[in-house]
């Protein structure tokens, strides 16, 4: 649980995106958020608990369609259930739109995933599929993920600091990143990753 309070999101720097500046304090009430990234795993679950899934909605959920992505792709059908490449269980599910976030979120927190889209509506391939979930309210266009604002307050706190740990900038030892080498060929379960 974030408790509710007041942040300062943003930044002051110009060289990021229109909508990332100036910085501007914003009030959140209380909001849940996962403590660690979704693993493949846990979106292997997801995927097999709601079946046989039309190729047009999975295409909208997963990179399997892509020839250029699928093979990166860490989760494999195999026998009609869906499984992590060895050795990536536990790594943050990647090649994951937001709809298929989206799907996912609305799924773990009990809801009916069908509205996936946020807009209301149930997708065609959808609509003949029983749910013992409750419909997201009527007046909702939405998700459970957490909004852009959200997660910065949640990753950094309520003051105006850039990251997390303050102001100095990224080491290894404070964040992951630049883990891909030039050059360098990766098959799925040997994409670099935080784990």
């Amino acid at each position: 649980v974030v408790p509710e309070g007041d942040a300062m999101i943003g930044s002051g720097t110009s060289s990021l995106l229109l909508d990332q500046h100036p910085p501007h304090r914003v009030w959140y009430t209380s909001f849940l958020i996962d403590a660690e990234p979704v693993s493949n795993l846990a979106f292997s679950r997801f995927l097999n608990s709601v079946k046989d899934i039309d190729a047009s909605v999975l295409a909208e959920w997963c990179e399997v369609g892509d020839a250029r992505r699928a093979d990166y792709f860490q989760l494999k059908r195999s026998f009609g259930k869906w499984k992590p490449i060895t050795h990536t269980e536990h790594l943050p599910a990647i090649l994951v739109s937001w709809y298929g976030a989206n799907a996912y979120s609305l799924w773990a927190n009990r809801r009916d995933w069908r509205y996936y889209r946020g807009d209301g509506e149930i997708p065609s391939p959808l609509q003949n599929i029983d749910i013992n979930a409750e419909a997201p309210p009527q007046d909702w266009l939405g998700s459970f993920l957490p909004s852009e604002g959200q997660w910065e307050y949640a990753g950094r706190g309520g003051d105006s600091r850039q990251f997390p740990w303050g102001d100095e900038a990224p080491t290894i030892e404070k964040a992951l990143f630049a883990q891909h080498r030039l050059r360098d060929s990766y098959e799925a379960a040997s994409l670099p990753s935080a784990d």
